[in-house]
C-alpha cells in the first residue's frame, strides 16, 4: 500500500491530502497492470472506473474516420484515465 499511497501523492487533486486520507483511499485501490499495447478502455465504452497511471506511459487515440485514427496525447504517472 505504500506504493499506492505514493502514486495518489502524485496525482493531481490527492497531493495535498494528509497521509491519513491517502492511505484510506489507497486500501479502496486494486492495482490493475496493463502491457504494451493493451487497450485500457475503448473511444466510447462506458466505464465506471478510473485509473491513474503509476509508471508508464498511456497513449490516447481518437477516431477520425472509420479506418483511421490519432494519438491525441500521451499520459504518465499521476495521470487519470477514464470516468
Amino acid at each position: 500500500m505504500p506504493r499506492t499511497v505514493a502514486v495518489l501523492r502524485n496525482t493531481p487533486g490527492f497531493a495535498t491530502r494528509e497521509d491519513a486520507v491517502l492511505e484510506r483511499l489507497a486500501a479502496r485501490f486494486t492495482p490493475v497492470p496493463y502491457g504494451v499495447g493493451d487497450t485500457v478502455l475503448a473511444e466510447g465504452e462506458y466505464g465506471e472506473d478510473a485509473f491513474i497511471v503509476a509508471e508508464g506511459r498511456v497513449a490516447v487515440y481518437r477516431s477520425v474516420d472509420r479506418d483511421k485514427v490519432e494519438r491525441v496525447a500521451h499520459l504518465g504517472p499521476g495521470h487519470v484515465v477514464g470516468a
